[in-house]
């Protein structure tokens, strides 16, 4: 039995700047990691059928990957891919991630829903995860 995750957040950021640093690698780069301290190696083609690819190295070597193919992208309205995990959590992890961006009276909604988790203890540590992820690119705004 598949695991799926839904969770949300509001940003006081226009939708067109969401929808941009979490497209762009440039701005992925700087705020999308799991480790604040890591070595980060970000291409992304925001185009359906392009590629994305993460790469997060530790100062101790310690490697961590997420790929996949952006299935649809509709900007800014957000965009569906696959999300290929390496040895995350408990083991590689292929799931499908959802990312829609909606305006909601001078602010962004994000719904984010993930499915395919083999389990829910990586279902919950994905939620853990892309709830710091949520934070980070909140603080990011701070800085551009």
């Amino acid at each position: 039995m598949a695991h799926n995750l839904t969770l949300s957040r509001e940003l006081f950021v226009p939708r067109d700047l969401v929808f941009q640093v979490w497209t762009e690698a440039e701005h992925l780069s700087a705020w999308y990691s799991p480790l604040a301290n890591c070595a980060r190696e970000v291409t992304a083609d925001a185009r359906t059928g392009g590629q994305y690819l993460f790469v997060w190295t530790t100062p101790g070597g310690t490697r961590f990957a997420q790929s996949g193919e952006y299935r649809r992208v509709d900007p800014p309205a957000g965009f569906h891919c696959s999300a290929h995990y390496e040895e995350a959590f408990e083991g590689a992890i292929h799931t499908e991630l959802s990312v829609a961006l909606a305006d909601a009276a001078g602010s962004t909604r994000i719904d984010i829903q993930q499915q395919g988790f083999p389990a829910e203890s990586s279902r919950d540590a994905a939620r853990q995860l892309w709830s710091d992820l949520l934070d980070q690119l909140e603080a990011y705004f701070s800085v551009i």
